[in-house]
């Protein structure tokens, strides 16, 4: 009968808000709690209630992930979950950073409801957040057998297609889901960063104000406003973006991404203290993946602070994060002597692929991966703080004037030696011996950047008496391959880090993307040119042909979103200039 009382379900909710006072073994709260889960009329609220409480008492993930599938297919048996009430549990698992548990659970309810595509919609919402995109793509093309009509379900298929480097099947998506219904305001909106991805950007901007003239709330708002941010961005013009994020800052003050946005700008301007403390905002509840974090939650162990920092910390433990991807932990583990210098011992998380490469250059570092950590985190081992790599400059009160551009790794001499048999190897018998070997990475993991370069685009630097050691990491497409199978000179590789730093030791030139490559290229010292496109990126300034990151790396700029023509150009004529040096 409670449930049928409004004050009755507010004050139920006022003590689910407070959760945290009840102890972890009131066997009486948890009882209560299944009960009223039990009853037809039972609010959602009260399901995340007893998987909060479940959560404070259970000391591993793998147990919490079973207590909670038996909770969730308890209540599916009398409150079948529609689309908004998966989306409001997924919600509300990433506000507790379980974001491995959403996989999970949704993973297990589409294996015992087969037929019901909300369970599978939410599988691929969990790996499209951990970037597994690749499985997302599989999962959401099976939701959507089932429910062709599901605009939900179609315009997570559009977002992964952006992220698959197929942004003109994004916008078919889009777009059928607006012929299903005109007025899908999440379709409109996503339909303003698609046409932004095709350099459509008028166009952009023209429906982001008609859009604008809508009732909206908060959330629709901002997300609205960061995807003009975003088409400006992407558009490359700056002082477009400079103004809008002032705009961002003064209208949202309290929304994280806004903030984060603002962050960026300033890190772009130099102004790194002010820029990368507001990126602290990065780690609020689902802005991105950061696994461990329920796991350091769970252990306590405290969050570094510049007081910290600043008081002595000699002999302390320091677990230090990298949370981004590699190219960013590359960039920023320049920073790690400075932290080796005030006597910390520190355990440094972060990719396998990443570990004999700073094993050798730092010898003092303990290394672990993140699925070593957590379970550490369940045991003995214990810290003292912890943080993130990308945090140092504002935890060590760093500018800009403090960077220095100078080589701060050094390959594997073992590597050096193996890469420099295999690119023998590579070229025994060949006429094209002897000149000159470049790397080439064309393509980037962040698809909605406009870093990646269509192989084809690259096709003039064939031209030229040079041997091409292509540098991909990971997946291809089919339509590469069969390109550079044509290509006279051009040499495929797919190398582990520590063998790829080996053989860029081995290389005249290093040509890529903004991706890794041109990091750990820069961070080796070898002579490299980043293709760059229009993008608004904070590491590579606006017009220089320099990278104040690395001393040895030449920029050549994009001149037009989408259209390297330019870029290639001026590309073939410096590979010209450096065959004659």
């Amino acid at each position: 009968a409670c449930f049928e009382n409004a004050l009755s379900i507010w004050q139920l909710h006022h003590l689910s808000c407070h959760i945290d006072a009840l102890a972890r073994e009131d066997i009486s709260v948890t009882s209560l709690l299944m009960q009223l889960a039990m009853e037809q009329a039972a609010p959602q609220f009260i399901l995340h209630s007893w998987l909060e409480l479940i959560a404070k008492s259970i000391v591993n993930q793998e147990a919490l992930a079973e207590q909670s599938i038996g909770i969730l297919s308890l209540w599916i048996q009398i409150h079948p979950m529609d689309a908004s009430a998966t989306e409001r549990l997924i919600q509300y698992l990433l506000d507790k950073n379980q974001v491995d548990l959403v996989e999970t659970l949704f993973l297990e309810l589409s294996k015992r409801f087969p037929n019901e595509p909300n369970y599978l919609l939410g599988l691929a919402k969990a790996r499209f957040f951990k970037r597994d995109l690749d499985r997302a793509f599989v999962v959401v093309n099976a939701a959507l057998d089932m429910d062709e009509k599901n605009l939900e379900i179609r315009l997570v298929r559009a977002r992964l297609f952006e992220q698959l480097l197929n942004p003109h099947l994004a916008l078919v998506d889009i777009n059928q889901n607006l012929k299903l219904d005109p007025n899908h305001l999440p379709s409109l909106i996503a339909k303003v960063n698609s046409l932004a991805d095709l350099g459509r950007l008028d166009e952009a901007l023209e429906l982001h104000e008609k859009l604008l003239a809508r009732e909206l709330d908060e959330e629709d708002r901002s997300g609205l406003e960061l995807s003009k941010s975003f088409a400006y961005r992407i558009a490359g013009r700056i002082n477009e973006w400079i103004k809008h994020v002032d705009y961002l800052a003064e209208r949202f003050p309290n929304q994280a991404e806004a903030l984060c946005e603002l962050g960026w700008r300033e890190v772009y301007l130099g102004n790194w203290q002010a820029g990368f403390e507001l990126l602290e905002h990065r780690f609020e509840p689902g802005i991105h993946y950061f696994p461990v974090q329920p796991h350091l939650d769970f252990a306590k162990i405290p969050k570094w602070t510049k007081e910290i920092l600043q008081s002595s910390v000699e002999g302390k433990h320091l677990l230090l994060c990298g949370e981004e991807g590699m190219g960013d932990v590359i960039q920023f583990s320049r920073f790690i002597p400075l932290l080796l210098n005030k006597g910390l011992h520190i355990t440094f998380m972060c990719k396998e692929s990443l570990h004999a490469l700073f094993a050798y250059n730092f010898p003092q570092l303990r290394l672990v991966s993140s699925e070593r950590l957590i379970d550490e985190l369940h045991g003995q081992v214990r810290y003292d703080f912890y943080g993130e790599i990308m945090s140092t400059p504002w935890l060590l009160d760093l500018s800009v004037n403090d960077l220095s551009g100078a080589p701060y790794l050094k390959a594997l001499p073992e590597k050096i030696e193996s890469m420099a048999a295999f690119k023998n190897l590579k070229l025994a018998g060949k006429a094209d011996q002897s000149d000159m070997a470049i790397g080439l990475r064309w393509i980037s993991s962040m698809a909605r950047s406009g870093r990646s370069i269509p192989l084809e685009d690259l096709q003039a630097i064939t031209q030229l008496p040079i041997s091409i050691f292509g540098l991909h990491y990971g997946p291809m497409k089919q339509t590469d391959q069969q390109l550079y199978e044509t290509w006279p000179h051009f040499y495929p590789t797919e190398l582990e880090l520590s063998d790829l730093a080996g053989l860029m030791m081995n290389l005249d030139c290093i040509v890529t993307t903004d991706t890794m490559t041109a990091h750990l290229a820069g961070a080796l010292g070898r002579p490299t040119i980043l293709l760059k496109p229009v993008f608004i990126d904070w590491r590579w300034s606006d017009t220089s042909t320099q990278s104040i990151w690395y001393d040895s790396m030449q920029v050549i700029r994009q001149d037009k979103i989408r259209d390297w023509s330019g870029a290639i150009a001026q590309l073939v004529q410096e590979l010209q200039r450096r065959l004659k040096t």
